[in-house]
């Protein structure tokens, strides 16, 4: 975010926050979960948020060149 501009416009803090949060990541045979959790601190003029993610993921490995 930018400060506002023009005669009577007023100074603004930026936008500002911290955050801190833990993943999990288990893979079973070609399937991935994963499952992170966020909590947002400290904000300045903006939302404060907790995010939880789930992803799941599929694949096989690469199998090494002999």
């Amino acid at each position: 975010m930018t400060d506002a501009k023009g005669s009577d416009a007023k100074p603004v803090n930026k936008y500002r926050a911290n955050r801190i949060g833990a993943s999990l990541n288990h893979g079973i045979g070609p399937v991935n979960i994963g499952l992170s959790f966020y909590q947002d601190f400290g904000v300045e003029n903006g939302p404060q948020s907790t995010l939880t993610y789930l992803e799941i993921g599929w694949g096989w490995p690469l199998k090494a060149k002999s």
